[in-house]
Order: C-alpha cells, then structure tokens, then sequence
C-alpha cells in the first residue's frame, strides 16, 4: 500500500514529520498478497506540522473483496489551520469502515476539519474530528469521533475499550482521570473561542517554521510503513 500526500500553498510541514499507513495492520488478501490501495491524502491550506509530529491512517477492511492487481484509490482530507505540536501523534483508525470504491477526489473522507490544536506529545486516535478542537500537552484520547470544539486537558486519559460507550458531545471541556472522563464545565462559544486561540498559535509560529526548518515538497508519495501505535 501506498499513501501519497498532497500538501496544498501555505501549508508548513517538516520533513521530520512522518506521515504514514499502519503497515501491520493491512486487509491483505488471502494470498498473502498486500493490497494495491492507494490512498491519497491532501492537506489543507494553513496547516502547520511541527518538527517529528506523527500522522498515521489505519486503512479501511474489505480490500480482498477487489482484484490485487488492480491498484485502488481512496481520497482523504486534512482541513485547513490545524497546528501539529512536537511529538503529537494523530492516528485515524478506519479498520471498521468498509472500503468503497472512490473514483472522484470530490468523494473525499474528511478526517480532520479544520482549526484543531494537537499540542506538544499529545497521542490522539479515532475514526475522525471535527473542528476547533484542543488537546492539551501529554493527553492520550482513544475515541471513535470526536465532534468539536471541546477541550481536552492536560495529561488527560482515555482508552478506546473505555470509550466504547462514550458519546463525547460538543463545546464540553473534559478530563479524564483513570479513564473516567467527567466533563469540567460546557465551553460555551466554544468553536469560536478555540478558533480565535487557534488563529494566534499560527500566526506566532509560521515564521518560526518557515525559517528554521526544512519542508516537505508539494507533492510527495511514500511507501507504506511499519510503526508501533
């Protein structure tokens, strides 16, 4: 499997981010022959990757139902003015969404909208998120989605197996604590808040990226890799 990465004008990622396909967890088919999935990943306008972020998409199953020998698409999308932290990692797990065939870049899966902060060692796994997010440093969240503009504290804990029955709703600052979420208080205007807050990091840390750190190109294809989540 394949990803090839579309980074649209204004966009800042470091070559040290890595961006990648869980390689240990792909629907081969039942030769043992890897699938010719080919998903193509665009990132949107503003986005800022900080040196060795990490984003990583667990491919859909049901890619044996389709002929190996004939290379498949699926186009996915990062929105706009999202900033990516040190040593944040995001993971989108679709291993439950069944594969469909996409012909058009206009059927494009939305993994991300647009105005999140995944700050500083954050790890963040789910099947998408909405908008105007924050997780706060060193908070560890496992989700199947997570809507928008909430609040995730710092050092926060959540694992999915915990989470199976949570519907996390929107503009709610949480914590979590031993895996018992609780919700701190409703975080009223909160999209508007946390895009303003957003809006600030940005614009404080473009200049600093663009000057000291190398950037991957426009358009760049890399091959599937094997990473622990």
């Amino acid at each position: 499997m394949t990803i090839q990465v579309l980074i649209e004008p204004n966009a800042a990622v470091c070559q040290s981010a890595q961006i990648a396909l869980a390689a240990s967890e792909f629907a081969d088919d039942k030769d043992g022959t890897e699938s010719t999935l080919l998903i193509r990943l665009t990132i949107g306008t503003g986005n800022i990757f900080h040196p060795n972020t990490q984003m990583h998409i667990i491919p859909p199953t049901g890619l044996h139902d389709f002929d190996p020998k004939i290379q498949q698409e699926m186009f996915v999308s990062i929105g706009a003015n999202n900033l990516f932290e040190e040593k944040s990692r995001v993971t989108f797990d679709l291993s439950d969404i069944p594969f469909e065939k996409h012909s058009e870049e206009k059927s494009s899966m939305p993994l991300l909208g647009s105005y999140n902060q995944i700050l500083a060692s954050s790890h963040v796994r789910c099947t998408s998120i909405g908008n105007a997010n924050i997780f706060h440093a060193k908070c560890n969240i496992a989700a199947d989605e997570i809507k928008n503009g909430n609040i995730f504290q710092a050092y926060s804990l959540l694992h999915r197996k915990h989470s199976a029955n949570i519907k996390l709703q929107d503009k709610v600052v949480y914590n979590v604590e031993d895996c018992a979420i609780s919700k701190i208080r409703k975080h009223s205007n909160g999209i508007q808040k946390n895009i303003r807050e957003g809006s600030l990091l940005l614009r404080a840390t473009r200049n600093i990226i663009l000057q000291h750190h190398h950037l991957m190109t426009c358009k760049t294809e890399l091959e599937s890799t094997n990473f622990n989540l």
